[in-house]
């Protein structure tokens, strides 16, 4: 199970890279997460320091980044305290997105200037309840999301599929 939740899915990975190369946009991460106690190692034997990384032999893997490189701002709930789908760390997200906006020069970000993706439906509620846009990423058919992520931002985004969906 971990080695899957650490694996990049072939339609949103590069989604993500060409949102941020498209320069419009700020990308941010909010995840629940757990701090693990040290000393645990992965499946490999690797000792696991939570980052999620690229798994060997797949098409990310030598690109010299890690999943959360993908994101401008990246939100873990076990070191911030809050958890999905509490309000409190939704707003935090949006003055995360906004700070990292404006240095970027990109503007203000507003509640309603936010689109959250998520798989689990009481997540979405709980962005919406303050003001997001949402979009439901259902689990085996990110095409989908992406294709209608694509129209929403006017982004082109499945150009870069090297792999496809595993359903």
């Amino acid at each position: 199970m971990m080695r899957r939740s650490r694996t990049p899915d072939p339609y949103v990975y590069p989604a993500l890279k060409a949102l941020r190369a498209s320069g419009k946009f700020v990308l941010g991460a909010l995840s629940n997460t757990i701090a693990f106690p040290p000393g645990i190692r992965d499946d490999h034997g690797v000792l696991f320091g939570g980052e999620l990384q690229h798994p060997p032999n797949t098409p990310y893997a030598n690109d010299g980044t890690m999943i959360a490189d993908r994101f401008d701002i990246f939100i873990s709930s076990a070191h911030v305290g809050l958890r999905k789908p509490d309000p409190n760390i939704y707003e935090l997200a949006v003055r995360e997105l906004d700070a990292e906006a404006r240095r970027q020069g990109l503007g203000e970000v507003n509640v309603g200037d936010v689109l959250f993706l998520d798989d689990i439906g009481a997540n979405l509620k709980g962005a919406k309840s303050v003001g997001m846009r949402t979009l439901k990423v259902d689990l085996g058919k990110t095409e989908a999301a992406v294709r209608e992520l694509e129209e929403l931002t006017g982004v082109k985004l499945l150009e870069e599929v090297q792999d496809r969906a595993r359903l």
